[in-house]
């Protein structure tokens, strides 16, 4: 993995190193989905940090999580948008 930019804040836009401390010391701002059932949970989250995989890939801006009995799974968004619409369908599921 590589830094696109070291901070970035929900909208993706570059930050200070200040500013990334000051808001991921915010629960409010970090937590962007928390959806729990019996067995199971999924926790989507602004991680802050402009990583990627790839040269040609958009930043990992979000990171889901979810959990069940039987294992888990991870993945990641570039957009705020799109890591709801995971977050909406991997709670859905």
């Amino acid at each position: 993995m590589r830094l696109v930019a070291p901070f970035l804040d929900r909208q993706g836009s570059p930050i200070s190193f200040k500013k990334f401390c000051s808001l991921h010391s915010d629960p409010n701002y970090v937590l962007v989905g928390y959806t729990a059932g019996e067995g199971w949970q999924v926790m989507t989250t602004w991680t802050g940090l402009g990583l990627v995989d790839e040269p040609w890939e958009t930043s990992h801006l979000f990171q889901l999580v979810a959990l069940h009995d039987s294992g888990g799974a991870v993945a990641w968004f570039a957009s705020e948008a799109d890591a709801l619409d995971g977050h909406r369908l991997c709670a859905q599921y």
